[in-house]
Parts: structure tokens; sequence; C-alpha cells
């Protein structure tokens, strides 16, 4: 069809496991798909960490509103 793509992945929830295994079944799928993939993290503004509080979510990493790097961290 000729349309341009790229798989995007939310790594802020993810395991390095679960990412390795993503990554393994995209190559399955298209071996070009792993070179495509573009990465996106949460960005903790003030809603976004109350509802992470609210169903006690870890992120293994995000970026706050003020552009600091947060590893690990339970809400």
């Amino acid at each position: 069809y000729g349309v341009s793509y790229h798989p995007a992945l939310m790594i802020s929830f993810s395991t390095k496991r679960s990412l390795r295994y993503l990554v393994e079944r995209l190559y399955e799928i298209n071996k070009e798909l792993p070179q495509r993939i573009e990465t996106e993290v949460a960005i903790l503004y003030p809603h976004v960490i109350e509802r992470l509080r609210s169903k006690h979510l870890r992120v293994t990493i995000a970026v706050t509103k003020d552009g600091k790097v947060i590893k690990d961290k339970q809400f």
C-alpha cells in the first residue's frame, strides 16, 4: 500500500525481558521492524502521577515535566 509506519513502544512500563521478546516477535513478522522502532516514555505531569498512584503502578523509566529522568519508581 506504500504507507510509511514505525512501531512505537511505550517503554515506561516494560521490563528488559519483555522488550527483548517484543523485538524478537517484530523481527519474526518483518526483519526490518526492529530497526524502525520508536521508543516513548511517560511524562510525569501531576495528573499522570495521580493516575499511576491510584493504580499502584511502577515505571521502569519516565521523565518529569522538567526533564529529569526517573528510573524504577513505584507510585
